[in-house]
């Protein structure tokens, strides 16, 4: 069996962010961002792994000639899906259904435990630190003021926070070639980097942010290079 790839990553926010939660802050909001058991937030899998696949499934479509994706990943396709291996967004991240299994284990990002302890004092001295308030309303043309009841209040993430997470490779992706292996490493760090933006009301100047992939597992390589080495040279063919 080959070592096991893994990705650990940082995930930094240059603005406030709302990545949505079921159920509002206690209340106080109409929408807040979703909060961990400490009450601290927090990227869930599901968001992180997402937001990559999507970046990813933009990037392979605009490179098509050398990522052929299935037509299960292809961006504006109406055929019925069809899944392969083929395709390097169903090695990584599977096909619905189960006829292929994904190749790597996404975590949520989480606040890490270094700064956790110190934003838990924090939030205990200053209720509802975590937070941001945003609120946005709409104005009365006839009446120039805000309507009161559109008003609609946002409790943000604070862009002080960073978090931290990791991608793992699953047992049955270190099976295939070696050189698929690493073209997929590299194609998640890829995805990473294309990300400059994650959860709700983007457009209002809210979720701006970066990833940087802190270590590669088992060779300690500089992402800079991995991508470098094995995305430029699949784009200019080998």
């Amino acid at each position: 069996m080959n070592n096991i790839f893994r990705i650990r990553y940082r995930l930094e926010f240059e603005s406030p962010f709302v990545i949505s939660s079921a159920v509002s802050e206690t209340g106080k909001y109409d929408i807040a961002t979703v909060l961990d058991p400490d009450g601290l937030p927090y990227i869930p899998p599901s968001t992180i792994r997402g937001r990559i696949k999507a970046s990813l499934q933009e990037f392979c479509t605009i490179n098509d000639t050398r990522y052929t994706l299935c037509s299960l990943h292809k961006l504006k396709n109406n055929k019925s899906p069809l899944p392969s291996y083929d395709c390097p967004l169903c090695r990584v991240f599977g096909a619905p259904g189960g006829e292929i299994m994904r190749g790597f284990f996404f975590s949520g990002a989480y606040v890490p435990e270094t700064n956790r302890e110190i934003i838990k004092r924090i939030n205990e001295d200053l209720q509802g630190a975590s937070l941001y308030k945003r609120t946005r309303n709409q104005i009365d043309r006839q009446l120039r003021r805000a309507r009161e009841d559109a008003l609609f209040s946002v409790g943000a993430g604070n862009a002080f926070y960073f978090f931290e997470g990791a991608v793992l490779e699953e047992p049955l992706h270190q099976g295939i070639d070696n050189h698929l292996r690493e073209s997929d490493l590299a194609l998640i760090m890829t995805g990473m980097r294309l990300i400059t933006e994650m959860g709700l009301s983007k457009n209002r100047g809210l979720g701006r942010c970066r990833f940087i992939p802190l270590e590669i597992v088992p060779d300690g390589s500089r992402w800079q290079d991995i991508i470098h080495q094995y995305i430029n040279s699949h784009l200019r063919g080998r």
